[in-house]
Parts: structure tokens; sequence; C-alpha cells
């Protein structure tokens, strides 16, 4: 009886034991089928071509040039700040990441001008001629007959006034300059006989006092062909004499609105 007594005991153990087994067996094919997805640290540059340089700052060193081909892998490190750097008529404020390349260097690059796969950073080059402004159009003026150019004075400004014509259709392109308290660009889309079909504007307003320092840019887009009015601001922290080229365009959102009719 006692020998009887031992056998069960020792079963019973005996199952404990492969049920453990088996549950742990099981938890770990748990773990394995929820692993956390590998984070994807590859980037590539947007712009034509993005220095790799040897400290987190314009001044650094540039030890290899890539492009939007490129693989550029965030090691996770970044610059302690972050700088505004303007990138095709775009003011960015981003850090600078430190990357490694294909061809095994490691560097610093420009954080506003790289992205993952299918980001949606980036815009075309803005020349004089050349340029493609959301809600406004694209635009190749190179090829327009040139009407002439106009200037006026009022006050602290001074506007130029660039005007050409295609396929009955006139672009005026308006320039203000109002010293340190900022610019002002418009561009008119007009029919032949000047009647608007859409218009943009564009203005870097610096308001700076002891009290007070608002720098600012907004893009307004008129359209007068379906009644609707685009609009955007941005805050930056740099006057536009301090930044490397003038921005062009806001980076953000468009608010949509229905355009008031003017008499």
């Amino acid at each position: 009886m006692l020998c009887f007594i031992i056998l069960i005991a020792s079963c019973g153990s005996d199952s404990k034991e492969k049920s453990k087994t088996a549950t742990k067996a099981a938890t770990e094919e748990t773990e394995k089928a929820v692993e956390t997805p590998k984070v994807d640290d590859t980037y590539y540059a947007w712009v034509d071509n993005i220095n790799l340089r040897d400290a987190a700052n314009t001044k650094g060193n540039v030890i290899g040039t890539y492009t939007s081909e490129d693989a550029l892998e965030f090691t996770g490190t970044k610059s302690d700040s972050k700088e505004t750097i303007v990138l095709r008529g775009v003011a960015y404020t981003d850090y600078w990441m430190k990357v490694t390349t294909k061809d095994n260097k490691e560097g610093w690059v420009y954080g506003g001008a790289v992205q993952q796969k299918d980001g949606q950073k980036g815009n075309g080059i803005i020349t004089d001629t050349k340029f493609d402004f959301a809600h406004f159009g694209k635009f190749d003026i190179s090829s327009w007959a040139d009407l002439g150019i106009t200037k006026s004075e009022g006050g602290d400004a001074e506007t130029v006034t660039y005007s050409y014509l295609k396929d009955n259709q006139i672009i005026e392109i308006e320039k203000t300059e109002v010293g340190e308290y900022g610019y002002h660009n418009t561009y008119k889309l007009m029919d032949a006989k000047r009647n608007p079909l859409k218009e943009r504007n564009f203005s870097f307003t610096a308001d700076v006092s002891e009290t007070e320092r608002i720098l600012e840019l907004t893009e307004t887009v008129k359209d007068f062909t379906t009644k609707k009015q685009y609009t955007r601001s941005q805050n930056i922290d740099k006057h536009f004499m301090q930044l490397n080229t003038r921005p062009q365009m806001v980076n953000g959102s468009w608010e949509e609105s229905i355009l008031k009719e003017t008499n």
C-alpha cells in the first residue's frame, strides 16, 4: 500500500512538471508571435544632394555627399538643439542627426533635409522664372512674353512688379521690400482682360522690439475660379537676414475657407 501511494504521488509530480513545461513553451510561442516590430531607422535625402559633415552644424567639414537614392542609417544620436535652415524656399527647424552610410562613413546630416521612405517633405526648386506653389499652380515663365517692369515707392516700402503674357493669361509678380521689417511677394494670375483668376500672397513680417519679438511667415492663396481661399502661417526663430537664404513658402498645414467677395 505504501509503494502504491508513493507511485501515485510520483505520477502527480510528473504531471505538474509536464504541465509547467507545456505552459512555458506556449508562453514563449505567444511572445514570438507578438514580437515588437523593428524600428525603421533608414532615411533618405529629399534634396538633390546632401552633405555628410563631421560636426552637427553647417560649418562642419564635408566628408561625403549623397543622393536621394542613398540609404542613411540613423544611429539614434541627435544634436543638443535644433537649427533653422531654409531648403528650396522653405524654413525647417530641426535637429542634426548622426548617421552611417553605405560606404561605412559616420557623420551628421540635417534632419530637415531627410525623411523616411514615402515621407511628405520636399518641393521643387523655386527660381525667378520657375515655381510651383500649392493651390496657385506650376509655371515656367521663361517662355512667356515679357511685358516689362515697373517700380514704385511709398514710405519705407519699395515695390518692383514684373509682368508676363502667354495664351491669353497674364502673370504679375510684385516684390515689396520694407527693410528689416520684412518683405512681401504677390503673384497674380489674370486673363487677357486682367480679370483675376488666382492670387498668392507671401510675407515675412519682422516685429522686433525691446519687449517683443515676432517673426512670422504667412501665405494666402485666393482662387477666384472656385471661390476658395487657402491660408497657412509659421513662426520662426531667426530674422530673414540671419538665415542662409530667404523663405518663399510656409512650412505648415493649410486652412481652407470660402473666399469673401469684394467690391
